[in-house]
């Protein structure tokens, strides 16, 4: 398909939307239809089409998300249709789905997650290069023949290296040399990733453990449920906001994040730290990890209730809903008064969201929420707090916000370890430097 272009059908979409669709070096055909008459005239008008997905948005004000899924789902039955809105208040993701729509995007949220969907179907559609899908190495055996590529990622260079070709027999000693350089993700082309479950269902069938999952489709469900779990914030029916669904809400993030630390063995608290590094940059990862080292860690210091800290971890950046991506993507000296006034509400909007959502948390939680960007010298944000006046659950969720970050692997960055994101964080005045030694203490030596 080198050189053909791929029809998109655009409808009533919002222009933050727009751009991330557009952006980019493939070649897309565009669509569009922006008002209710042209709807009316689109849908009595047979012969559309093909399209390579359609995506819609909500500025038909007259036409509700679900009857324009319902619309077009009887005459694309196979097209992917999304929905992409920068409407929180009117965000229900499951509803949606439930009426046609294949998958739907709060943006700036879903900005990440929009962006690989987009990504993914366009160099699928083009074939011009093969689109990436991290899985995980510890799914890899040693001396197996492998029927998908493999290959390593390079942040610093932006680049995939090749490590085994489909066919070939992945020996035990290349297997241990990426151990040994702690690799974590390896990278299978998305068009193989049905003969990577089919590797590892058998893998797992071998190892005599029949329905078990891999810890890439662990990983993967994982991240759904907290997508599922934090976007459901957002449902504005009255009839579903109770104090007895806060509570079922309150108990669902408890029990995914202790899913993913209970599963690895007892007592290995850096294993358990190696496998949740090298998450994607989306907002659902980045709540998951911080949420799941934020309760290692206070499990490991022995400070702080774990089970709050993981609430707090993993609801800490709700408001950032309602910070326009341009203003997230600016660093902090880009970023002009009024800019940097909006983004400082975000803790206190995350607050005002569970609080809107009838959750009942120990006041830890929204005081972990609300000054995990405070920092120890006093000069963070809202109130400026110094010192041990910021409470020991904020410390925590504010540390395993950063070691996020700085452990993360991107484009263009080199790859950080555990010890030495600790030891840069050890030099950083926002933290409390004794938390951080003794974290840097129970790191292992290498």
């Amino acid at each position: 398909m080198a050189g053909k272009k791929i029809k998109i059908l655009m409808i009533a979409l919002e222009e933050q939307a727009q751009a991330f669709l557009t952006s980019g070096s493939n070649p897309i055909d565009v669509e569009s239809v922006k008002t209710s008459d042209d709807f009316i005239s689109f849908v009595d008008s047979p012969g559309h089409g093909p399209y390579g997905f359609i995506i819609c948005g909500p500025l038909i004000s007259d036409l509700k998300p679900t009857e324009l899924a319902q619309s077009l789902r009887m005459q694309f039955m196979q097209t992917p249709i999304i929905y992409v809105t920068t409407k929180r208040e009117q965000f229900e993701r499951q509803e949606y789905i439930k009426n046609g729509f294949t998958d739907s995007f709060l943006i700036p949220l879903d900005g990440e997650l929009l962006k690989k969907t987009i990504h993914e179907s366009l160099e699928l559609a083009y074939k011009a290069k093969k689109a990436m899908r991290a899985v995980k190495l510890i799914d890899i055996g040693a001396n197996s023949k492998l029927e998908f590529d493999l290959s390593i990622y390079l942040p610093a260079n932006k680049k995939y290296i090749k490590y085994s070709a489909a066919g070939d027999v992945l020996e035990a000693d290349r297997l241990d040399k990426l151990k040994e350089k702690k690799v974590s993700n390896i990278f299978v082309p998305v068009d193989q990733m049905k003969q990577f479950y089919e590797y590892s269902a058998h893998r797992l069938k071998e190892l005599n453990t029949p329905g078990k999952m891999s810890e890439t489709e662990r990983k993967e469900r994982l991240e759904t449920a907290v997508r599922d779990l934090i976007t459901g914030m957002f449902v504005t029916d009255s009839s579903t906001v109770t104090i007895e669904a806060g509570k079922m809400m309150v108990s669902d993030c408890q029990e995914i994040v202790s899913t993913f630390i209970n599963a690895s063995a007892p007592g290995d608290w850096y294993g358990k730290i190696t496998k949740t590094i090298g998450s994607t940059s989306d907002t659902y990862s980045h709540s998951l990890s911080v949420s799941t080292f934020a309760s290692l860690f206070s499990l490991g210091l022995q400070m702080g209730k774990p089970e709050d800290i993981v609430i707090a971890g993993m609801f800490h950046d709700l408001g950032m809903a309602d910070v326009p991506v341009e203003v997230q993507n600016k660093s902090e000296s880009e970023r002009s008064s009024q800019e940097k006034k909006l983004y400082e509400m975000h803790p206190e909007i995350s607050v005002k969201i569970m609080k809107e959502r009838k959750l009942i948390v120990p006041p830890t939680v929204m005081s972990g929420i609300l000054q995990h960007h405070e920092k120890f010298d006093g000069t963070g944000f809202p109130k400026q707090l110094p010192g041990n006046r910021i409470t020991i659950e904020a410390q925590i969720v504010a540390l395993a916000d950063r070691f996020d970050y700085l452990t993360r692997e991107e484009p263009g960055k080199k790859k950080v370890f555990p010890q030495q994101a600790l030891e840069q964080m050890l030099t950083d005045p926002a933290f409390n430097p004794e938390l951080v030694k003794k974290l840097i203490i129970m790191m292992p030596k290498s």
